[in-house]
This record gives C-alpha cells, structure tokens and sequence, in this order.
C-alpha cells in the first residue's frame, strides 16, 4: 500500500477520499442521521444518502465512517461504516 498524506480542511474535517482502486469508491466521515429515506450521513460538504443492509441505528448521532460505491449524485452503497477514531 501506498501511503499518502491527508489533507484536512481549516476545521480539521477531512474531505471526501477516493479509495485506491476505483474512482467510484469513496470513504466519507460525519455525523450519522436517520431520515425518511433511510440513514444519511451529514458531512462538511453536504449529505449522502446510505445504501446498506446493515442496521445503523446504533450508531446515529455519532461521527462515523462509511466507505463504499458511490451512486448517482448523493447516494453512496455502503460496505463499511463504524465509528469515526478521534484523530489528534
């Protein structure tokens, strides 16, 4: 694996990374929410809708990290997510 440096936004957010292998894969981190819709992960840049079949009730309200797929504008189907580690 190839290590790369992050770079982090004034707030100390870290953007949107693409995974290594494909450019359709993301890793995105904020704070989980539950809507009509489904969960929806609210980031610094905007909000995804989360695709999975994994129950993400226990984790609403905290900071996590979903990585998958993503699907047309805001959708993202989900293969990881569990909370964020606080980075110092």
């Amino acid at each position: 694996m190839i290590a790369r440096e992050v770079r982090r936004h004034d707030d100390g957010a870290i953007p949107p990374v693409p995974a290594e292998r494909s450019s359709t894969r993301l890793r995105v981190t904020g704070k989980l929410q539950l809507a009509q819709r489904g969960p929806v992960l609210l980031t610094d840049d905007g909000a995804w809708l989360l695709e999975t079949e994994k129950d993400l009730r226990s984790l609403v309200g905290q900071t996590i990290v979903a990585e998958g797929e993503r699907h047309g504008l805001d959708h993202l189907r989900v293969d990881y997510a569990a909370p964020a580690r606080d980075r110092p």
